[in-house]
């Protein structure tokens, strides 16, 4: 009888721990954490220009034309730095490892040969317009790591004068730059790339109630004028949150309004909170911003004028404009969150959850 008194409680307790362990499984799903934040203008991974096309993989750096025919390539073990961009110029490429406190540069010639190599302190970003390096470059104690995934620079130098230092943009220099490279005083001493349409990209970025956008409806910032001139031409509730990211080509601005029930204690998009995203452009040359897309419970991610990027229970979608047709490119565990970047190329996804880090994957755009 003790035995079977003893088998009894031993079934009994199995059986209630697997009714816990249930309970606090559907308790722990039914909370719906999973999140997606997005990041653009990110760093280059792979690069374009008049004659080369080329990437960075886990193992090697490949240069190729762009009918595909293979040009060079050097292993990432011979370069003693991992690579976190490559930037192409007139007659040499780029890499760089970025650190906190110092970057390494490497120059290679199109035959992947490493030419110099630089360590410089305070280096956010670098680009290449003909035979200029370009580069964001943080100097007197001032922090310009808010501008890092814009196009904004400070700091140039010729191709052929690499072994030598970067020289400050200044109004003088400018003269001289601005007929060749176009360049625009921005603010706080840097320079932008892009054409100036009265506001920047960064601006226009908004988390928050669509109350704290009406309580700013008659304010002549362009700002406020943009995100009233979005909200005039839909239907969001007061109490809603619109998560609003941007970034510029050429003289327009491409936009992407989630809109949202709750406002997530840090800076991204808890998925059961969606209810529907808005694609908008905004068009300097009239004021005016205009709704391109539209749809109800979806993550709205990037887009440009051929198609709409889009989130939905964890599969990405990719919508074309002109044939009005979605196609399945890519598909997670709806648990999983998704880190995304998205530079000029491609679209990279960091997939996680609560148990660890599961991976990236690469998506051309």
């Amino acid at each position: 009888m003790v035995i079977k008194k003893l088998i009894f409680s031993m079934m009994a307790c199995v059986l209630i721990l697997g009714c816990g362990i249930t309970v606090l499984t559907i308790f722990f799903m039914s909370l719906d954490r999973r999140t997606i934040s997005i990041k653009y203008n990110t760093y280059e991974t792979v690069g374009s220009n008049k004659m080369y096309e080329a990437s960075i993989s886990a193992d090697a750096v490949s240069i190729k034309k762009h009918n595909g025919k293979e040009v060079s390539e050097i292993a990432i073990h011979l370069l003693n730095m991992i690579p976190d961009e490559i930037v192409l110029g007139k007659n040499f490429y780029y890499l760089l490892q970025y650190g906190e406190d110092e970057t390494i540069i490497l120059q290679m010639d199109y035959n992947s040969n490493i030419r110099k190599r630089k360590t410089i302190k305070g280096l956010l970003r670098a680009f290449c317009v003909d035979e200029f390096v370009l580069v964001l470059l943080e100097k007197d104690n001032q922090n310009y790591s808010k501008f890092r995934d814009s196009k904004c620079i400070n700091y140039y130098i010729k191709e052929k004068n690499f072994e030598r230092d970067f020289v400050e943009i200044s109004q003088e220099s400018n003269e001289t730059l601005l007929r060749k490279l176009k360049l625009r005083y921005c603010q706080n001493g840097l320079y932008s790339m892009l054409p100036d349409i009265g506001v920047e990209a960064e601006d226009i970025s908004f988390y928050n109630k669509v109350s704290a956008v009406k309580a700013n409806e008659k304010n002549v910032c362009k700002k406020w004028n943009i995100l009233n001139q979005l909200l005039e031409q839909t239907e969001i509730e007061k109490d809603d949150t619109i998560y609003v990211k941007c970034y510029q080509h050429k003289n327009k601005l491409y936009g992407i309004c989630n809109v949202l029930t709750y406002k997530f204690d840090e800076e991204c998009i808890r998925t059961k909170d969606i209810k529907r995203a808005i694609y908008f452009i905004y068009d300097s040359e009239n004021n005016s911003c205009r709704i391109v897309y539209s749809a109800e419970e979806i993550c709205g991610i990037y887009f440009d004028s051929k198609a709409i990027f889009y989130e939905k229970d964890g599969v990405i979608y990719k919508y074309s404009l002109s044939e009005q047709k979605g196609e399945n490119i890519y598909q997670v565990d709806k648990s999983d969150d998704m880190k995304i970047e998205i530079s000029s190329y491609i679209m990279k996804i960091y997939i996680g959850n609560s148990w660890g880090n599961k991976g990236e994957i690469s998506l051309s755009i």
